[in-house]
């Protein structure tokens, strides 16, 4: 399989130099967890015999304690949009336990992705829950029970509320496998066949069968899976699966679950778009993708992407966030006013960081020739502002968390895939810090340009904080700790050059700074810095140009030192940072 061209996560997944080195890899460099184990979907790899449905039924926890788990789940983990209605599975819950004997294997596998989920929620909290007395293997446990309740029933046969496990599933694996996000993937893959095989991608209209409820049910789960094919393929840089061209099925109604019930032979009123609600949340972002699916469409093409495309395309983004309701406006006066409302202000931050990302998308290539050439003045300014919001956002983000049970559980948002947007976001600024230093930008005294030193202080902050949110984290994936250390040259660089003496000659402001002296004439628009013929990353999209290379951040850090050594490379040139092992 192959990616696309440019991937549009912060880093790139195509890996010439992994795709030369995977053979001698394959038994050595296994990711693993705590427990020693391979961390793989246990849909697709595993391999030990499935048990009956007697023998998957006892291997519930207790009744607490798979309630405690439940109710930590429906209140606690504020997952605005889910694709199980849940005034029903509650009340299937309750006749469960009546009679554990009378539910199917796929609403069984919902549960399991349930009580997984929690405890995934209680691990990261520091917290335990009684009778359950390794968290962390429970974790894996439960998720590998719903998988084999699905492997069980046969998933590949269509059957109400597979589709619906297969997504539950595929949420556990998704925060479970954190930056191994790519076999979370699969399962979505798998996901999104098995569902247009039963018929979601076509209205529900067309079918005389499919009763009301059972109908925006379906709406639900495929908006649902419409939206994470969009951002999967945006943060894997791979195509999507679903063709706008071959579906039809609506937008989910604006109901209120307690007004959607099984017995229903019509819809009830549609709630007003501009109340907040979870379907609301849903429809809009949808719309969202839909905009930021255009974006990595144009942005990934092998063929030129005309300046006047950009534009219209960054117009186009425009009108959809002036379409944003008003509930879920994250302007500072409206956070300020809903902050004892934090899961609407995580719905807010999430539509704008998604936004943000698409602005990202749109006009990096454009940041380094912006140095060279005015006319991409717009797209350097547009691209640097997204990259400091979601970085703003960051801090709210990581500062929202939850109580439930006595339990302080953590923003769950922190360890989706919104952790690829912060990343994104502290490399955008690294490299716009970096190339304002090669041009002189950076001083002590920038009295001649008041706003241009807040906007420094105003980064150089940010960066300090995400610095600190991606170290204080509690598990720090490869991916946030080799960020961390980019943006601590960043940040040593900056020091450097705004202490510098603006009197001295350019030999020793080169030898402070540690980069060659910027050219006192405007360059061509391709114009590309002294030391990054080759891309950030490897990547040659970032500065515009048409030569298809493609690299890893890993491979970039492979030669990387230790932390004891690092000090040794405080003075060292970003630029000599990001070519190792390149």
């Amino acid at each position: 399989m192959c990616e696309l061209p440019e991937a549009t996560s912060w880093k790139l997944r195509i890996n010439l130099h992994a795709l030369q080195t995977s053979t001698r890899q394959e038994i050595s460099h296994q990711p693993s967890f705590a427990s020693g184990g391979t961390l793989r979907p246990s849909l697709l790899f595993e391999t030990s015999q499935d048990q009956s449905y007697e023998e998957l039924v006892n291997c519930l926890p207790a009744k607490p304690v798979v309630d405690q788990l439940v109710n930590l789940f429906v209140n606690g983990l504020d997952i605005p949009t889910l694709p199980i209605h849940l005034p029903v599975f509650l009340k299937d819950y309750q006749l469960f336990w009546d009679n554990p004997g009378r539910v199917s294997l796929p609403w069984l596998s919902i549960l399991f992705s349930i009580i997984s989920l929690g405890l995934q929620y209680v691990l990261r909290s520091g917290s335990a829950i009684d009778g359950i007395p390794y968290t962390e293997p429970a974790c894996r446990k439960f998720a590998s029970k719903a998988a084999e309740c699905l492997r069980t029933f046969d998933y590949a046969k269509p059957a109400p509320r597979t589709v619906e496990a297969m997504i539950m599933y595929m949420l556990c694996e998704h925060i479970w496998l954190g930056e191994y996000r790519f076999r979370a993937s699969l399962i979505l893959s798998l996901t999104i066949r098995l569902a247009m095989r039963a018929g979601y991608h076509r209205d529900p209209s067309h079918y005389s069968q499919i009763s009301t409820f059972e109908g925006e049910v379906r709406r639900r789960s495929w908006s649902y899976l419409v939206q994470l094919d969009i951002l999967f393929a945006s943060y894997l840089g791979l195509p999507r699966h679903i063709s706008d061209r071959r579906t039809d099925t609506a937008l989910p109604s604006n109901i209120a679950d307690e007004d959607l019930q099984p017995d229903i032979t019509s819809l009830p009123s549609i709630r007003n778009p501009a109340e907040p609600s979870a379907i609301s949340f849903l429809n809009y972002r949808e719309q969202l993708c839909k905009i930021l699916d255009q974006i990595t469409d144009c942005t990934t093409s092998f063929e030129d992407l005309p300046y006047d495309k950009v534009l219209r395309l960054d117009l186009a983004l425009d009108r959809q966030i002036d379409a944003c309701p008003a509930w879920l406006d994250p302007s500072p006066r409206f956070e300020v006013r809903i902050m004892n409302d934090p899961a609407t202000m995580n719905q807010a931050i999430e539509v704008d960081i998604l936004a943000q990302r698409a602005r990202i998308i749109l006009h990096r290539r454009l940041l380094i020739p912006a140095h060279g050439n005015p006319q991409y003045l717009p797209s350097r300014n547009k691209c640097v502002a997204a990259a400091a919001r979601i970085l703003q956002h960051q801090i709210t983000v990581s500062q929202i968390s939850f109580n439930v049970d006595g339990m302080t559980v953590p923003n769950w948002r922190a360890l989706s895939l919104m952790h690829e947007d912060f990343l994104l976001a502290s490399i955008i600024l690294c490299l716009h810090i970096n190339q304002d230093i090669r041009h002189g930008k950076v001083s002590r005294d920038l009295e001649d340009s008041p706003s241009k030193e807040v906007e420094l202080q105003e980064h150089l902050g940010l960066l300090g904080s995400c610095r600190k949110i991606l170290l204080d984290a509690e598990k720090p994936n490869r991916d946030a700790q080799r960020a961390a250390q980019v943006i601590e040259v960043v940040l040593l660089q900056a020091s450097k050059a705004r202490n510098a003496n603006p009197d001295k000659d350019e030999d020793t402001n080169d030898a402070i700074t540690g980069v060659c002296p910027a050219s006192s004439e405007p360059g061509p628009a391709d114009f590309v810095p002294v030391g990054l013929e080759d891309g950030y990353f490897g990547d040659p999209y970032w500065f515009g140009n048409q030569v298809p290379m493609f690299s890893d951040l890993d491979h970039a850090f492979a030669s990387f030192p230790s932390d004891e050594q690092f000090p040794f490379l405080a003075g060292s040139d970003l630029d000599d940072i990001l070519s190792l092992g390149l």
